[in-house]
């Protein structure tokens, strides 16, 4: 099994976010580690939403298909799993 363990910081006053990505392997040996800095984020939600879409995309460069993303928000995960997804605060 692979894990994909993510969190970010919003700042609000400055409109940007630093998040950090870290992919382990079952033994927990780190397959790949990263942080960056995002700006023009409107939100902490939009924060959250695109440190996790960052997740999967390292996954997907590691070819990994089957990872499990563990993150905080309750709200990404709420919105992305109804059968009414409620997409409006960002653009995908």
């Amino acid at each position: 099994m692979v894990k994909a363990n993510f969190d970010a910081s919003f700042s609000q006053e400055n409109n940007y976010t630093w998040s950090g990505v870290i992919i382990r392997n079952a033994g927990g040996l780190i397959l790949r580690a990263c942080r960056r800095k995002i700006e023009r984020i409107t939100s902490a939600f939009v924060t959250e939403v695109v440190v996790t879409i960052h997740a999967i995309q390292l996954s997907l460069d590691l070819r990994i298909i089957h990872v499990v993303i563990e993150g905080d928000s309750r709200s990404v995960v709420r919105r992305s799993t109804s059968m009414n997804p409620d997409w409006s605060e960002i653009d995908i």
